[in-house]
């Protein structure tokens, strides 16, 4: 009886050393993949970040472009004394944005007696 009790004790202590080992691999595996979930979250972040910061910018650049009132007054101030000839400003078809900028121009060139065609 006693034989088998240090033969039994013997078999629980190799299988606690085995399983041991094993979890000791498999929390090293879980670190390494858990560090290297870190990492390619930290590179994730930073594209995301440049990518907000270069739509922020194409935002800026693309916003809707309109003479402000300061605008429009100093270039009615420096068209008036100017040589005056017909003129038209244009936009690309479809382009709402670009089509308001050339009203606003084509309003100032009006309004400084400068001879153009559009209606706007």
């Amino acid at each position: 009886m006693l034989f088998l009790t240090f033969i039994f004790g013997a078999g629980a202590l190799y299988t606690a050393t085995q399983l041991n080992a094993l979890q000791d691999a498999q929390l090293r595996q879980f670190d390494k993949d858990l560090t290297g979930a870190k990492t390619e979250l930290g590179n994730q972040q930073e594209r995301a970040a440049h990518a907000e910061k270069v739509l922020l910018e194409l935002q800026e650049r693309v916003k809707d472009r309109r003479l402000s009132t300061k605008q429009h007054q100093q270039l009615l101030e420096s068209l008036k004394p100017a040589a005056k000839g017909p003129t038209s400003v244009e936009s690309i078809l479809f382009d709402g944005d670009g089509r308001e900028y050339a009203k606003d121009v084509n309003r100032v060139l009006r309004e400084s007696g400068w001879a153009n065609g559009d209606p706007g």
